[in-house]
């Protein structure tokens, strides 16, 4: 009896934290979106099919889009996909490309096809920053971070600045 009450408190913790992680395993609403919906409303879609991702290819084609490739079923995904709304809640603005995820075991194929077209070789959890249908930035696992999101848009954008033509001074 003493064994069954100590696995109890051992047990009944875990499972209270599963739950928890369960019900966070979603990004939150992001402040962009005045409707306020959860990480799966509008403002963030879900890539559910090969057609979903040619569109987002094609909408790379205009401005560049982030593709977050999220695990359901991994608690280091999870903290990527928190760390990821981090971002988005308290730095995007209005300039910061759109994001997109793609469950990666819901949807394997559309997963698969996105490591076939980017040539990136897949991990999860893994964000992309894809321009012109091209990858040209991705990370994984615990180096997706504000900073490293900040750093990558920062690289990106300033190769896009044209450079300023020196001036020479006249003697």
């Amino acid at each position: 009896m003493r064994n069954l009450a100590t696995l109890l408190m051992i047990i009944l913790p875990l499972a209270a934290a599963a739950e928890e992680w369960k019900a966070t395993n979603k990004f939150t609403p992001d402040p962009r979106n005045e409707a306020g919906q959860s990480f799966e409303g509008p403002h963030v879609p879900e890539i559910l099919t090969e057609e979903h991702w040619k569109k987002v290819v094609k909408a790379s084609q205009d401005a560049p889009v982030f593709v977050f490739k999220h695990s359901t079923q991994c608690p280091i995904s999870a903290g990527a996909a928190y760390r990821t709304n981090e971002f988005l809640s308290k730095e995007a603005d209005k300039n910061t490309p759109k994001v997109y995820y793609v469950k990666v075991i819901e949807t394997r194929p559309v997963s698969q096809k996105i490591e076939a077209e980017t040539k990136v070789k897949h991990e999860s959890p893994q964000l992309l920053l894809i321009e012109e249908g091209k990858a040209v930035w991705n990370t994984s696992h615990e180096d997706i971070t504000s900073n490293t999101i900040k750093m990558a848009l920062k690289e990106h954008t300033e190769e896009k600045k044209p450079a300023k033509k020196k001036s020479y001074k006249k003697y």
